[in-house]
């Protein structure tokens, strides 16, 4: 049988110059606590490399349109005149 009492927080205030407050909270049922991490930071493991998939498909479409551009640039300076006057 489980039983569950409401932990008990323990706060510290440190010197009165200080900003700091130190607060320690026991946890009972830390497996359940580290499954939900756990659970978390795997998620955030997947966005992670959904996001950096995406940037990686930009970036290479980023680069063929400008190496499109590129190529129509060096085009028209490059060429000779006669050829695209109209």
């Amino acid at each position: 049988m489980l039983t569950c009492s409401r932990p008990k927080l323990e706060i510290e205030t440190p010197a009165p110059r200080s900003n700091v407050r130190r607060v320690e909270v026991p946890l009972n049922f830390d497996a359940e606590f580290f499954d939900i991490l756990q659970a978390d930071v795997t998620t955030l493991d997947d966005l992670q490399a959904q996001e950096q998939k995406a940037m990686g498909e930009e970036i290479v479409a980023l680069s063929t349109e400008v190496t499109k551009l590129a190529r129509k640039y060096l085009l028209l300076c490059f060429m000779p005149p006669h050829i695209y006057k109209s």
